[in-house]
């Protein structure tokens, strides 16, 4: 059974995908420029009091923990799961 949390997650995560892939359809000769940003994951090397949501969601499948559920969603979704590391920026 899915959480609440990540009912809305997948819903969202869903609904933005779906929208970011009909936007170029509906510039028409206003050339309408866009930019869409992945949904994806950020981490890092930084050392923080507590692990932050992206570390845990980076090593979910390591640890066995349900936030591993939101990646394959992610990767079913798109293809693909987008990691970034905070120097890419």
């Amino acid at each position: 059974m899915m959480s609440m949390s990540s009912v809305l997650c997948k819903a969202y995560t869903h609904s933005k995908t779906l929208s970011e892939n009909e936007l170029p359809r509906h510039g028409g000769d206003d050339h309408l420029e866009a930019v869409s940003i992945a949904c994806g994951v950020v981490g890092g090397d930084k050392i923080l009091a507590a692990k932050p949501e992206s570390m845990a969601m980076l090593v979910s499948h390591i640890t066995n923990n349900k936030r591993y559920g939101i990646l394959r969603f992610l990767e079913e979704l798109n293809g693909k799961i987008p990691i970034l590391h905070v120097e890419d920026f």
